[in-house]
């Protein structure tokens, strides 16, 4: 039997759907739904302790999380929770250090819906935890709300926090805004 990956040539994705969904029929198939009842349960599922098979704890908050849908969405989640050999891959409870708890939060929440909410102040900290966790939609998706939070209260912050990832673009708009 071969190991087929997600994400293959042969598996039916979100964008094949939607990309075919305009169509209404494809040789006498229908495409029907949205998606958003499958997104809100996986929302729901999130930080439900009930189901879930590890525990994130970062800095005074926990979130309950499920592997198999962490590393269905993220190679770095993937190799950390099932093929690194590291600690993680064998622990329930993982801790994680020296990141904002409500930014990680946010890329939990992207790898279950692929929805974020995101303010100026915290949008480049979540820019580095998903360009850290590998979710390269998310990133570029940040680097955009980035460059449209620039204005007078945001861009010294920005602007800093650009700098310190090296985001040249943000920087460089940011100083070109002042």
């Amino acid at each position: 039997m071969s190991k087929r990956r997600a994400g293959s040539s042969d598996d039916i994705t979100a964008a094949t759907l939607v990309s075919s969904s305009s169509t209404k029929e494809i040789t006498g198939v229908r495409i029907i739904g949205d998606g958003t009842s499958a997104i809100d349960s996986f929302a729901r599922a999130l930080n439900d302790s009930e189901f879930s098979d590890v525990t994130f704890k970062v800095a005074h908050k926990e979130y309950h999380a499920h592997r198999c849908i962490l590393a269905s969405r993220s190679d770095v989640f993937r190799s950390m929770l099932f093929t690194s050999g590291m600690k993680e891959t064998r622990e329930h409870e993982i801790v994680i250090d020296d990141v904002d708890p409500d930014n990680f939060y946010t890329i939990l929440l992207w790898a279950y819906t692929g929805i974020a909410k995101l303010a100026a102040r915290e949008v480049l900290g979540v820019l580095k935890l998903a360009s850290c966790y590998d979710f390269p939609d998310l990133v570029e998706h940040c680097r955009e709300l980035a460059l449209g939070f620039i204005d007078a209260p945001n861009v010294l912050s920005l602007l800093n926090a650009a700098i310190e990832l090296g985001e040249e673009d943000i920087a460089h708009k940011s100083l070109k805004f002042m």
